[in-house]
């Protein structure tokens, strides 16, 4: 694919492509066939994926129907999910099959021209300790050096990818999440956010009805969701504590 440069004074002569000779490189930002050609792809990733077993078993508790999902899969963001309700897997075992499966995905994206980046990956482990009472809290299973994941590299080489523990935040779809629920992460990303666009249009020097068209068209789209999403959670996170529910987040 070229690409040309389009501007009010015409377009451009001289353009630019991929160099690296990879035919499989993807469709590249600006084809309007690559949402149907990137789900394609992606289908027959999945089913081959989920094919060699890697998946997350769920079990739900009122209608005990059962339900099986490889992950959470947008363009290029993915969390994959591996969790088996019907077995009492120790940390040891659950990081083995998680190393498997990441290998597996990180192999079908090798195969098709793309590759996982170690510095845009990370992984929660996630388990419980119980305490006598029978109340429980997560385990810190950051904190334990033996408990390593890496990825493939196309080169052949694997490389190390960092782990977070259950309280911090991971960068998802514009929004910080974590697995404990916890929402500080998040509102500080969108405080960031909304910090940021505030100085920038204060240095512009605009008119009152384009600041306000900005915030309509530019630094709502923005943090809407995030703010939506994050605030809800944490009217829930308060609930539940107040109602006595321990860790329930």
């Amino acid at each position: 694919m070229k690409f040309y440069l389009r501007t009010g004074f015409g377009d451009s002569k001289e353009y630019t492509k991929a160099k690296n000779g990879i035919k499989t490189q993807g469709y590249m930002q600006g084809n309007g066939m690559a949402p149907a050609g990137w789900t394609v792809v992606n289908i027959s990733i999945i089913r081959a994926h989920k094919r060699k077993g890697h998946e997350g078993y769920f079990i739900c508790p009122i209608s005990n129907l059962k339900c099986n999902a490889a992950g959470v899969i947008f363009v290029d963001d993915t969390d994959l999910i591996h969790i088996r309700m019907d077995k009492n897997e120790l940390p040891d075992e659950t990081l083995l099959r998680l190393q498997e499966s990441i290998s597996s995905w990180g192999q079908l994206l090798i195969a098709t021209g793309g590759s996982l980046k170690a510095v845009k990956c990370s992984y929660h482990l996630i388990s419980f300790e119980w305490r006598p009472d029978g109340s429980w809290v997560y385990a810190e299973n950051e904190k334990e050096p033996e408990y390593n994941i890496s990825i493939p590299v196309p080169d052949g080489s694997t490389a190390q990818i960092e782990h977070l523990g259950v309280n911090v935040p991971n960068k998802t779809l514009g929004s910080m999440t974590c697995p404990s629920g916890h929402w500080e992460g998040g509102i500080n990303l969108m405080q960031t956010k909304s910090q940021e666009w505030a100085t920038t249009v204060k240095e512009g020097k605009l008119s009152r009805r384009n600041v306000w068209f900005m915030m309509k068209v530019q630094f709502w789209p923005k943090v809407a969701f995030g703010i939506c999403r994050l605030l809800a959670n944490a009217g829930i996170t308060t609930h539940l504590h107040s109602g006595g529910i321990s860790k329930t987040e």
